[in-house]
């Protein structure tokens, strides 16, 4: 089938269903160059007669990717779709609120960067040079309490 402006130039073959990616492909194919491209991004360029720049990105309103359905599409910036992505799939940051179990010093700290997932690490605390006394301390025999020091979790 022959694609219509911008690609008018190349013969269409798909749309082609990507099993790893989840989503519709089409195949530009002229005498001197072939390529792959999302269908929603063929779409839209179609639909706004020009070829997109490479810092933009064809998003789906819905999150369903096989919705091509041009109602369904529209035009992001890289930044404005991975925040939008954040916001749609609850991607924000866990982080949470210790007590360093030297200085006493409350701080906070992302959730994956703590002993409450490192399963290596006895305890959090707020530096570098808080840990050195604790572990110094812990080698010495000397008691320390490390018992949970979480205060609390929250999301940025």
């Amino acid at each position: 089938m022959q694609a219509s402006y911008p690609y008018d130039k190349y013969k269409l073959y798909g749309p082609y269903f990507h099993k790893v990616e989840k989503r519709n492909y089409v195949m530009l194919v002229s005498k001197e160059h072939r390529s792959t491209t999302a269908y929603a991004r063929y779409l839209m360029a179609v639909h706004l007669k020009r070829i997109l720049a490479k810092e933009e990105q064809v998003d789906h309103i819905d999150g369903n990717c096989l919705n091509d359905v041009l109602d369904n599409l529209q035009l992001l910036s890289r930044l404005d779709n991975i925040k939008k992505s954040i916001v749609q799939n609850d991607m924000r940051r866990c982080m949470v609120k210790l007590q360093c179990p030297n200085c006493g010093k409350i701080f906070s700290k992302e959730r994956r960067n703590t002993h409450l997932v490192i399963t290596t690490r006895k305890f959090t605390s707020c530096s570098r040079h808080c840990m050195g006394i604790i572990a110094c301390k812990l080698q010495m025999g000397v008691n320390c309490d490390l018992s949970s020091n979480v205060i609390e979790l929250f999301k940025v």
